[in-house]
């Protein structure tokens, strides 16, 4: 389906009775539509995904359990480095594991800047998917988040107490911690074991329906 019947269409499934929905990204074309899309999924009390998929799958999975459970002390800050992309089109996934690592709960102030030349704005409306450059995400705990034009489809998590790191899309997690000595600095570096990923893509954000 194209972006601008998609509310339309979620909407008939929830009020038909449908009360699972993976959608393809971007979920909808405006805040308002998005707004009357999570009021009703609250009230027809509906579990929705979308296309933004890297936090279903095993290394995304792996390094939140690891934040989750102290692994690098207190988070400061989380980076995503996917490369230069479209907001809505790429830089969803960005937004999306920004939101997941962080907790969108707790997001405060964003901030982010695109070229001009990508898109066109009036008022608060902007026609067209605006080609990011940054974005930086503020949190009421005082960790942050980064998204940046940088590319290798890396995600870092900087704490108090080490790195933890997924590079190349998922191949591999590595984690950087304070080694043995008075030294400060992070230097003790473990390349560490995920599971393997049953499913990959959509079929993970399915199976997740499922549970």
């Amino acid at each position: 389906t194209r972006t601008p019947q998609r509310a339309d269409l979620i909407e008939l499934c929830v009020r038909s009775g449908v009360k699972h929905l993976h959608v393809e990204k971007p979920l909808c074309n405006s805040v308002l539509e998005l707004q009357v899309l999570s009021s009703l999924f609250d009230q027809f009390h509906v579990h929705c995904t979308f296309g933004a998929l890297r936090r279903y799958l095993s290394p995304y999975l792996q390094v939140k359990n690891l934040l989750d459970g102290g692994s690098i002390g207190l988070l400061q800050e989380v980076q995503v480095a996917l490369g230069p992309g479209r907001l809505c089109w790429s830089h969803i996934h960005a937004v999306d594991l920004i939101a997941f690592i962080l907790r969108s709960d707790l997001i405060t102030e964003v901030r982010a800047f695109a070229d001009r030349g990508s898109f066109q704005s009036s008022g608060s409306c902007v026609d067209g998917d605006p080609l990011l450059r940054f974005a930086h995400f503020l949190c009421s705990n005082g960790s942050q988040g980064l998204i940046s034009y940088a590319g290798g489809c890396d995600l870092w998590l900087y704490g108090s107490k080490g790195i933890l790191s997924v590079l190349n899309d998922g191949e591999q997690l590595n984690k950087r911690s304070i080694g043995t000595g008075t030294s400060p600095y992070f230097s003790d570096q473990r390349c560490l074991e995920f599971p393997a990923t049953q499913f990959s893509g959509t079929a993970a954000a399915l199976d997740r329906h499922l549970r």
